[in-house]
């Protein structure tokens, strides 16, 4: 059960913006090798940084 629910807790551990979209697939599809590959995927990946001006 813990390496199911892999991918939510590392979200929740992180802070990701993206927890509740990540535990719901995770809950979702997660019995699917697809489905929890997604959420971990979106568990790791970094938060989008809207605070900084693009540059050019």
């Amino acid at each position: 059960m813990a390496l199911y629910l892999a991918p939510s807790v590392i979200a929740f551990r992180r802070g990701h913006p993206g927890r509740l979209l990540v535990l719901t697939i995770n809950l979702v599809l997660g019995s699917t090798l697809i489905g929890w590959a997604i959420a971990l995927y979106l568990a790791t990946r970094p938060a989008p940084d809207h605070g900084r001006p693009a540059t050019m």
